[in-house]
Protein backbone atom coordinates (compact mmCIF):
# COMPACT_ATOMS: atom_id res chain seq x y z
CA UNK A 1 0.00 0.00 0.00
CA UNK A 2 1.33 3.60 -0.74
CA UNK A 3 2.33 5.78 2.19
CA UNK A 4 0.00 8.54 2.85
CA UNK A 5 1.88 12.07 2.24
CA UNK A 6 1.62 13.94 5.38
CA UNK A 7 2.84 17.30 6.12
CA UNK A 8 3.13 18.53 9.80
CA UNK A 9 4.42 22.36 10.91
CA UNK A 10 8.02 22.44 12.65
CA UNK A 11 6.70 24.61 15.34
CA UNK A 12 6.54 23.97 19.39
CA UNK A 13 2.66 23.54 19.30
CA UNK A 14 2.71 21.04 16.73
CA UNK A 15 5.13 18.98 19.03
CA UNK A 16 2.49 16.87 20.60
CA UNK A 17 1.12 16.02 17.02
CA UNK A 18 4.63 15.39 15.98
CA UNK A 19 5.61 12.50 18.54
CA UNK A 20 2.05 10.94 17.38
CA UNK A 21 2.94 11.33 13.80
CA UNK A 22 6.22 9.76 14.68
CA UNK A 23 5.26 6.67 15.69
CA UNK A 24 2.79 6.41 12.97
CA UNK A 25 5.83 7.16 10.01
CA UNK A 26 7.89 4.61 12.26
CA UNK A 27 5.45 1.89 11.12
CA UNK A 28 5.24 2.62 8.01
CA UNK A 29 2.11 4.26 6.77
CA UNK A 30 2.93 7.68 6.13
CA UNK A 31 5.82 9.68 4.84
CA UNK A 32 6.03 12.44 7.53
CA UNK A 33 7.26 15.86 6.51
CA UNK A 34 8.43 18.72 8.69
CA UNK A 35 8.05 22.42 7.92
CA UNK A 36 6.74 25.80 8.49
CA UNK A 37 3.18 26.80 8.24
CA UNK A 38 3.84 27.89 4.90
CA UNK A 39 5.42 25.36 3.23
CA UNK A 40 2.59 22.97 4.39
CA UNK A 41 -0.16 25.12 3.07
CA UNK A 42 2.10 25.17 -0.52
CA UNK A 43 2.82 21.25 -0.38
CA UNK A 44 -1.18 20.58 -0.04
CA UNK A 45 -1.98 23.48 -2.77
CA UNK A 46 0.71 21.59 -5.16
CA UNK A 47 -0.59 18.26 -4.27
CA UNK A 48 3.10 17.12 -3.03
CA UNK A 49 1.38 15.59 0.24
CA UNK A 50 -2.01 14.33 0.73
CA UNK A 51 -2.97 15.71 4.72
CA UNK A 52 -1.47 18.62 6.13
CA UNK A 53 -1.90 20.65 9.69
CA UNK A 54 -2.18 23.82 7.42
CA UNK A 55 -2.73 27.33 8.26
CA UNK A 56 -6.60 27.81 7.96
CA UNK A 57 -5.82 30.93 5.65
CA UNK A 58 -4.75 28.36 2.94
CA UNK A 59 -7.86 26.60 3.09
CA UNK A 60 -9.97 28.71 0.84
CA UNK A 61 -7.64 28.46 -2.19
CA UNK A 62 -7.50 24.58 -1.92
CA UNK A 63 -9.49 23.19 -5.26
CA UNK A 64 -10.85 21.02 -2.40
CA UNK A 65 -10.57 21.29 0.91
CA UNK A 66 -11.64 18.40 3.68
CA UNK A 67 -11.48 19.26 7.65
CA UNK A 68 -10.52 15.57 8.52
CA UNK A 69 -10.53 15.95 12.39
CA UNK A 70 -11.76 18.22 15.18
CA UNK A 71 -8.27 18.20 16.48
CA UNK A 72 -6.27 21.21 15.56
CA UNK A 73 -4.38 24.39 16.67
CA UNK A 74 -6.47 27.18 18.27
CA UNK A 75 -6.49 29.41 21.43
CA UNK A 76 -9.15 31.34 22.91
CA UNK A 77 -7.75 34.24 24.13
CA UNK A 78 -3.60 35.19 24.69
CA UNK A 79 -1.50 32.27 23.49
CA UNK A 80 2.31 33.84 23.05
CA UNK A 81 3.22 33.07 20.28
CA UNK A 82 1.12 34.84 17.52
CA UNK A 83 2.63 38.53 18.11
CA UNK A 84 2.73 42.21 16.72
CA UNK A 85 5.54 44.03 18.56
CA UNK A 86 6.14 47.66 17.81
CA UNK A 87 8.50 50.25 19.54
CA UNK A 88 5.61 52.56 19.24
CA UNK A 89 2.34 52.93 19.55
CA UNK A 90 -1.04 51.23 17.28
CA UNK A 91 -1.72 54.71 15.83
CA UNK A 92 2.20 55.95 15.12
CA UNK A 93 2.94 52.57 13.20
CA UNK A 94 3.70 53.38 9.57
CA UNK A 95 4.47 49.87 8.33
CA UNK A 96 3.99 46.40 9.51
CA UNK A 97 6.89 43.42 8.52
CA UNK A 98 5.04 40.30 7.98
CA UNK A 99 6.34 37.17 8.98
CA UNK A 100 7.53 34.84 5.92
CA UNK A 101 6.58 31.66 7.58
CA UNK A 102 3.03 32.90 7.79
CA UNK A 103 -0.29 32.83 6.35
CA UNK A 104 -3.00 32.88 8.91
CA UNK A 105 -1.72 35.26 11.25
CA UNK A 106 -0.36 37.97 9.04
CA UNK A 107 -3.84 37.97 7.51
CA UNK A 108 -5.52 38.04 11.22
CA UNK A 109 -3.38 41.20 11.49
CA UNK A 110 -4.16 42.71 8.42
CA UNK A 111 -7.85 42.06 9.83
CA UNK A 112 -7.43 43.27 13.30
CA UNK A 113 -5.30 46.71 11.43
CA UNK A 114 -8.88 47.02 9.54
CA UNK A 115 -11.52 46.40 11.51
CA UNK A 116 -10.16 46.37 15.02
CA UNK A 117 -7.69 49.09 15.77
CA UNK A 118 -8.68 51.16 12.41
CA UNK A 119 -4.77 51.34 11.47
CA UNK A 120 -3.64 51.66 7.57
CA UNK A 121 -0.11 50.93 7.57
CA UNK A 122 1.82 49.85 4.63
CA UNK A 123 2.27 45.78 4.64
CA UNK A 124 5.80 44.58 3.87
CA UNK A 125 6.19 40.76 3.01
CA UNK A 126 9.40 40.20 4.93
CA UNK A 127 12.35 37.75 4.77
CA UNK A 128 14.06 35.90 6.76
CA UNK A 129 15.76 38.28 10.12
CA UNK A 130 13.23 41.15 9.57
CA UNK A 131 12.94 40.99 13.45
CA UNK A 132 16.05 43.26 13.34
CA UNK A 133 14.07 45.75 11.59
CA UNK A 134 11.88 46.32 14.11
CA UNK A 135 11.37 49.75 15.14
CA UNK A 136 10.71 53.32 15.36
CA UNK A 137 7.34 53.11 13.22
CA UNK A 138 8.07 49.70 11.72
CA UNK A 139 5.94 46.81 13.48
CA UNK A 140 6.73 42.99 12.71
CA UNK A 141 3.86 40.02 13.23
CA UNK A 142 6.80 37.17 14.10
CA UNK A 143 4.91 34.30 15.28
CA UNK A 144 5.96 30.33 16.51
CA UNK A 145 9.27 29.85 18.82
CA UNK A 146 10.95 33.15 17.66
CA UNK A 147 7.89 35.17 19.10
CA UNK A 148 8.06 32.97 22.32
CA UNK A 149 11.77 34.05 22.62
CA UNK A 150 11.45 37.55 21.60
CA UNK A 151 7.95 38.53 24.06
CA UNK A 152 9.56 41.16 26.81
CA UNK A 153 12.15 42.55 24.42
CA UNK A 154 9.40 45.25 22.84
CA UNK A 155 8.00 48.21 23.90
CA UNK A 156 4.35 47.22 22.60
CA UNK A 157 3.62 43.82 22.12
CA UNK A 158 0.16 42.89 21.09
CA UNK A 159 -1.39 39.22 21.18
CA UNK A 160 -3.15 39.03 17.97
CA UNK A 161 -5.51 35.84 19.10
CA UNK A 162 -6.58 37.80 21.94
CA UNK A 163 -7.00 41.22 20.15
CA UNK A 164 -9.32 38.94 17.96
CA UNK A 165 -11.48 38.00 21.02
CA UNK A 166 -11.50 40.81 22.50
CA UNK A 167 -12.86 41.94 18.38
CA UNK A 168 -15.43 38.77 17.97
CA UNK A 169 -15.74 36.94 21.19
CA UNK A 170 -14.81 33.65 19.89
CA UNK A 171 -12.09 31.77 19.76
CA UNK A 172 -9.04 31.21 17.17
CA UNK A 173 -7.98 28.29 14.88
CA UNK A 174 -4.85 28.71 13.33
CA UNK A 175 -3.94 25.44 11.62
CA UNK A 176 -6.80 22.24 10.95
CA UNK A 177 -6.09 18.68 9.57
CA UNK A 178 -7.01 19.38 5.88
CA UNK A 179 -6.59 16.97 3.41
CA UNK A 180 -7.59 17.09 -0.69
CA UNK A 181 -9.00 13.61 -0.39
CA UNK A 182 -11.75 11.30 0.47
CA UNK A 183 -9.31 9.75 3.17
CA UNK A 184 -10.08 5.99 3.85
CA UNK A 185 -12.17 5.59 6.99
CA UNK A 186 -9.31 3.12 8.72
CA UNK A 187 -6.74 5.14 8.37
CA UNK A 188 -8.52 7.59 9.34
CA UNK A 189 -8.94 6.01 13.11
CA UNK A 190 -5.44 5.33 12.97
CA UNK A 191 -4.51 8.53 12.15
CA UNK A 192 -6.31 10.53 14.35
CA UNK A 193 -5.10 7.79 17.36
CA UNK A 194 -1.78 8.39 16.52
CA UNK A 195 -2.56 12.49 16.89
CA UNK A 196 -4.62 11.86 20.67
CA UNK A 197 -1.48 9.34 21.44
CA UNK A 198 0.99 11.90 20.78
CA UNK A 199 -1.82 14.46 22.98
CA UNK A 200 -1.41 12.00 25.56
CA UNK A 201 2.35 12.70 26.15
CA UNK A 202 1.95 16.25 26.86
CA UNK A 203 3.24 16.17 30.28
CA UNK A 204 6.38 14.42 29.06
CA UNK A 205 6.86 17.09 26.71
CA UNK A 206 6.31 19.55 29.14
CA UNK A 207 8.86 17.88 31.49
CA UNK A 208 11.48 17.59 28.97
CA UNK A 209 11.68 20.72 27.80
CA UNK A 210 11.47 22.52 31.07
CA UNK A 211 15.07 20.66 31.74
CA UNK A 212 16.06 23.20 29.63
CA UNK A 213 17.04 26.44 30.64
CA UNK A 214 15.57 28.70 28.07
CA UNK A 215 12.88 30.98 27.10
CA UNK A 216 10.63 28.21 25.40
CA UNK A 217 11.40 25.73 28.41
CA UNK A 218 10.32 28.33 31.20
CA UNK A 219 7.05 29.33 29.20
CA UNK A 220 6.19 25.67 28.09
CA UNK A 221 3.67 24.46 30.97
CA UNK A 222 1.71 27.89 30.39
CA UNK A 223 1.83 27.13 26.94
CA UNK A 224 0.64 23.94 26.48
CA UNK A 225 -1.70 23.85 29.83
CA UNK A 226 -3.28 27.25 29.63
CA UNK A 227 -2.64 29.15 26.19
CA UNK A 228 -3.11 26.30 23.57
CA UNK A 229 -6.27 24.82 22.38
CA UNK A 230 -6.16 21.32 20.33
CA UNK A 231 -9.27 19.91 20.62
CA UNK A 232 -11.55 22.60 18.54
CA UNK A 233 -15.20 23.16 19.74
CA UNK A 234 -18.04 24.28 17.61
CA UNK A 235 -17.58 28.02 19.08
CA UNK A 236 -13.87 27.52 17.31
CA UNK A 237 -15.16 27.01 13.67
CA UNK A 238 -18.03 29.72 14.19
CA UNK A 239 -14.92 32.23 14.71
CA UNK A 240 -13.48 30.53 11.78
CA UNK A 241 -16.26 30.99 9.67
CA UNK A 242 -16.04 34.53 10.37
CA UNK A 243 -12.48 34.63 9.96
CA UNK A 244 -13.07 33.08 6.23
CA UNK A 245 -15.54 35.70 5.83
CA UNK A 246 -13.61 38.86 6.63
CA UNK A 247 -10.80 37.77 4.84
CA UNK A 248 -12.53 37.62 1.39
Amino acid sequence: MEKIRVSCVAYLNSKPFLKGLQMLEASGSIELNIEPPKVCAQKLINNEVDIGLVPVASIPLLPKSIIISKLGIGADGAVGSVMLFSECPLNEISEILLDHESMTSVNLCKVLCRDHWKIHPKFTEATSGFEKKIGGTTAGVVIGDRAIELRGRYHYELDLPAEWKQMTGLPFIFACWVSTMEVDELFLRTFVSALESGLAQLEDIIQELEQQDTTIGKFAREYFTQKLNYNLSEKHFEGLKLFWNLIR
